[in-house]
């Protein structure tokens, strides 16, 4: 048999390996500066994507005006089409 003071060291050297007695103390605004890095990290993240966002688009966008071929002007403006009215009066 065991002896009854082996298993009361054996208990007492297991009790110091796992201490399960933790002393804290939150306080009661704690909860309040936790909510507001939550909130000001959710701001700060939407910002940083709709800046990266537009970025990306501007950069899209002037890709494109790029690649169009350059419009070819004519050497006689077209004459302007004649208005409704201006059927009217010539018939």
């Amino acid at each position: 048999m065991v002896s009854t003071e082996f298993l009361a060291l054996q208990n007492q050297t297991a009790a110091q390996l796992f201490h399960t007695c933790l002393i804290a103390y939150i306080d009661p605004g704690t909860g309040s500066y936790l909510f507001q890095l939550l909130i000001a990290a959710l701001l700060g993240a939407g910002f940083a994507v709709r800046t990266i966002r537009r970025r990306i688009l501007d950069l899209l966008l002037a890709i494109g005006r790029s690649r169009k071929p350059p419009i070819e002007a004519s050497a006689e403006p077209d004459e302007p089409s004649p208005t409704p009215r201006q059927n009217e009066l010539s018939e």
